[in-house]
């Protein structure tokens, strides 16, 4: 047993000596309803079509727009923050539209009206390069406010942004309304020195938001297995790195796909979660379904315990840029 418990622990040093420089930024952003405003089930969609197109006005780098798709996405902070579609050297994701984006709007926690005058706040997640843009998404944060959520285009106002890092402090200021420039720049989060997940036999995995997680073409809706899981957030955590971050991870992804099937389902209480997103740009609702809870594995492997506590602020699944696929390890 001792022999195993140290392989483990090169195992894991391993791991997070490859995925040293892989950061991320965590922000809040605290604001005003300057109108009643219906903050719906899972607002995050609403607050990222808000900011997207605020972007778009604000970071567009072509005189007069483009017409359709950003012309230059790589170049342009609305079409890397939004489209991000596989660069031209792409050794990987090249049939697909668009790889992961590096931005994750986080929706808040209260659902319902908020009145006139009173505050709530949301997050804010920039990974790797993005977190160079952070002028350009403060300004079009206070565009979003201005343009307003919802048909009736209920209007906010950014208050202050603050950045945090897990386990150092409650969160630092880096803009306050008002002023001209930010105070400093965001501290990245250094996946390699988050604490280490838990190390019990017993592995519970609860769903802060709805997973969203297909397999085969099917929602998951019933059961979690480890292996869907394990697999969405090995991926995600690779992709990000590779496009985001300029890091390509060495990891036996084989041996850990392996470990990930043989790591069984002790007990689970999933609710079915169902809802819709409207699409301003085309006009119509979006079903969505997911599903929220727990699910506890046993004896999972310490290796992709370390992926899924690297991702877990990010999200797993799909739709992980409305916030989605949020998840804590217990």
């Amino acid at each position: 047993m001792q022999l195993q418990k140290d392989g483990d622990a090169g195992r894991v040093a391993t791991f997070r000596e490859a995925i040293r420089g892989f950061r991320w930024a965590q922000l809040v952003v605290q604001a005003q309803a300057l109108d009643p405003l219906l903050l719906r089930d899972h607002s995050g969609s609403a607050l990222r079509g808000a900011f997207g197109h605020a972007l778009r006005e604000l970071g567009c780098i072509k005189e007069g727009g483009c017409e359709s798709k950003c012309e230059r996405p790589w170049h342009c902070v609305y079409g890397y923050l939004f489209e991000t579609p596989p660069p031209a050297s792409a050794q990987r994701m090249r049939r697909y539209t668009a790889v992961p984006h590096p931005l994750v709007i986080v929706p808040p926690r209260q659902n319902g009206w908020v009145a006139r005058g009173e505050y709530f706040s949301f997050g804010v997640r920039l990974v790797g390069r993005a977190i160079e843009m952070l002028p350009q998404v403060v300004g079009a944060l206070h565009g979003a406010g201005e343009l307003g959520l919802g048909l009736d285009r209920a209007r906010f106002r950014v208050l202050a942004v603050n950045d945090h890092v897990p386990g150092t402090d409650s969160g630092r200021p880096i803009y306050r309304l008002g002023d001209s420039s930010l105070r400093r720049a965001a501290r990245a989060v250094d996946v390699a020195r988050l604490p280490d997940p838990p190390g019990d036999t017993v592995l519970r995995v609860e769903f802060l938001t709805p997973l969203c997680l297909r397999v085969e073409n099917r929602n998951l809706m019933d059961s979690i297995p480890f292996r869907a899981l394990a697999g969405s957030a090995l991926r995600r955590l690779s992709n990000l790195a590779h496009f985001h971050c300029g890091l390509s991870l060495e990891l036996d992804f084989a041996g850990l796909v392996q470990q990930a099937e043989e790591t069984l389902v002790l007990q689970q209480k999933l609710r079915r979660e169902r809802w819709s997103r409207r699409s301003n740009r085309q006009k119509r609702e979006h079903p969505m379904v997911g599903v929220s809870g727990h699910v506890d594995y046993l004896q999972p492997d310490p290796v992709l315990l370390q992926v899924l506590a690297a991702v877990a602020e990010l999200g797993v699944g799909r739709h992980t840029t409305f916030g989605l696929g949020r998840i804590r390890l217990e």
